[in-house]
């Protein structure tokens, strides 16, 4: 077993485990048929943490070959996975049908969900650099900087925004962002 699948194992179990929490919740809110208002907020939210989600496992298979054999990427990879499960456990009840209308816990809880990715991907990214260098960025271009700048700027925002509209929009510019990749890629071809 190579470093990469020994770490690799231990960073898909928890993202794999929660993006199934999430779609869980997801299930029982369409379960609840007629019983609970989804909105724009939380729908965004549960999007914006499936995509992100795939993107943290996009960033760990790209770093494969660079990806440090101690336990200080083991423990990394424990730290930034945890943070990010705890942000998927939040974005919906435990029983929706209970709620009515999910935008209520949407606004309770979405300071919490995009605090975690925020730090999750400034400990993702520092922790990269901190333990495979500058290498581990070779693919980057300017636009993928601007790109994640951008990312943590509006995960930031996100946390204090507490208006309806306002909220929506960044969370449409994140998911945006998340996207842009694969469709790129898409585009490419």
């Amino acid at each position: 077993m190579s470093v990469f699948e020994y770490v690799f194992s231990l960073y898909s179990l928890l993202l794999g485990l929660a993006l199934a929490h999430l779609l869980s919740g997801l299930a029982k809110v369409v379960e609840a048929n007629g019983k609970v208002r989804l909105g724009w907020p939380t729908a965004l939210l549960a999007l914006l943490m499936m995509s992100s989600l795939t993107i943290f496992w996009e960033i760990a298979w790209r770093a494969r070959d660079a990806v440090p054999d101690n336990s200080a990427a083991l423990f990394a990879s424990l730290v930034i996975c945890s943070l990010l499960y705890f942000a998927a456990v939040l974005v919906l009840p435990s029983d929706p049908a209970r709620r009515g209308d999910l935008d209520d816990h949407f606004f309770a809880e979405k300071g919490k969900v995009l605090g975690c990715l925020l730090v999750a991907n400034i400990l993702a990214y520092g922790s990269r650099y901190a333990l495979m260098g500058w290498k581990s960025f070779s693919y980057f271009s300017w636009a993928d900087w601007a790109e994640l700048s951008l990312f943590l700027a509006g995960c930031a925002a996100g946390i204090f925004v507490n208006a309806r509209r306002p909220i929506i929009a960044i969370l449409a510019v994140l998911l945006f962002l998340n996207l842009l990749d694969p469709v790129s890629t898409l585009l490419e071809r």
